[in-house]
């Protein structure tokens, strides 16, 4: 596997095998487009040391995919091997995990499953969905990951030490996809976006990273403050950077008034006010 470009990492279950085929046809398009490498367990050849060239693949990872269904998580290799090492990633490495709820199961009785933003977004299991709907599932999926994936390779992931003439940018949205265009219009200015999709990963990467601006939405899954939360622990820090609330809310919704207090520069759900902002706060010409 190269290690030039992003790899994505398929964790499923053998009994799922045909969702896991659905997905990685979508994702081969970003692979063909040369934006990334999908690893799943069918790349181990015959008489492989499994094993290790699955923690190889781990180790890799910029972004893992988890499909869910009970068979996933009633096993014991799955959970207690790949998903442990990938939630440790997560947190030492900030790998980018997409549980994807392909079948019925009671995935809210598994703590650390529960916390994450599941797709689709509703939790409603693909296998549930008519051909089409699932298919547009999978692709929106696949969408979500290369957007992503085209952040992580834009510029190298910024850290404490990197020169701060570079204005780095933290987008913490549970859909990313929404704000592509806008993204990329500033990557052409050399804006480099880190792009997540909880408070969980933007305060792991506020640990490790300076940031010139922080923007986030208000509601993550079933969270409708999570906006707030992130507002909260920016205000503890010693030198918060400033931050943007970019979300439906607007004045009369009490989430608005409070962001404000809370230290948001600006709520807005408006995309051209959110442009002049971020020129504003980031000193773009």
């Amino acid at each position: 596997m190269s290690s030039r470009i992003p790899s994505i990492f398929i964790s499923y279950s053998h009994a799922d095998n045909k969702w896991k085929d659905r997905l990685v046809a979508h994702l081969r398009v970003s692979e063909y487009e040369g934006l990334c490498e999908v690893w799943d367990d069918t790349r181990i050849d015959a008489g492989s040391d499994w094993l290790q060239e699955m923690q190889e693949a781990l180790e890799k990872a910029s972004v893992a995919v988890l499909l869910v269904s009970a068979d996933l998580l009633a096993s014991k290799i799955s959970r207690n091997k790949e998903v442990s090492q990938l939630l440790q990633r997560r947190a030492t490495h900030g790998l980018q995990i997409f549980p994807v709820i392909i079948e019925p199961c009671d995935y809210d009785a598994v703590d650390w499953l529960r916390r994450m933003a599941v797709r689709p977004k509703n939790g409603k299991a693909i296998s549930t969905r008519k051909k089409p709907q699932a298919e547009t599932e999978l692709l929106a999926i696949a969408k979500e990951i290369r957007v992503i994936l085209e952040s992580s390779t834009a510029k190298s992931p910024p850290t404490r030490s990197q020169d701060h003439t570079k204005k780095k940018v933290l987008w913490v949205d549970d859909y990313p996809t929404n704000n592509e265009r806008l993204i990329k219009s500033y990557r052409i200015l050399g804006v480099y976006f880190d792009l997540v999709i909880d408070n969980d990963q933007a305060i792991e990467r506020l640990q490790t990273s300076n940031y010139d601006l922080v923007i986030t939405d208000m509601k993550h899954e079933s969270d409708k403050e999570a906006g707030l939360q992130l507002l909260r622990w920016l205000r503890k820090l010693p030198s918060p950077p400033p931050a943007i609330v970019f979300s439906g809310i607007g004045p009369g919704d009490y989430r608005y008034d409070e962001a404000l207090n809370d230290g948001a520069i600006v709520v807005t759900n408006s995309s051209p006010i959110l442009e002049l902002k971020i020129k504003e706060l980031l000193r773009l010409h």
